[in-house]
């Protein structure tokens, strides 16, 4: 049964990045200095990074086993987990949000796991 909610839930959460309208943040940013040797490196990469995350691991610890399962079980309807990196000067800032395709899937999640609403005020 399990497997069948990840299987799923990879379907829905596959694809390239199209971005969703509604954003809640389900982690605080982390910031890094970005040390001089490794400054020729970053020459090459993009000053903003997003990539859309499949795994069912990677949303289980993103958001926590009880949001993943509803997630994965379709109550907040469709979603995507966006990680993303972005760049300023010798700073990287990462963070991590899901994305819903519909406000009231946005507003019941958050509803039901408050605890996302204190690292933004709600949806972005």
């Amino acid at each position: 049964m399990q497997d069948k909610a990840i299987a799923s839930a990879a379907h829905v959460n596959e694809g390239t990045f199209d971005g969703l309208p509604y954003c809640v943040v389900v982690g605080a940013s982390v910031t890094r200095s970005i040390p001089l040797f490794a400054m020729g490196a970053e020459k090459g990469r993009d000053e903003v990074e997003q990539a859309v995350v499949t795994s069912a691991r990677a949303l289980r610890q993103a958001v926590g086993r009880k949001a993943a399962s509803g997630l994965l079980r379709g109550y907040y309807g469709t979603f995507k987990l966006v990680r993303s990196r972005r760049r300023s000067g010798r700073t990287a800032i990462y963070g991590t949000w899901v994305e819903f395709a519909e406000a009231s899937d946005a507003q019941a999640f958050l509803r039901d796991f408050p605890m996302f609403s204190n690292h933004n005020g709600g949806i972005a």
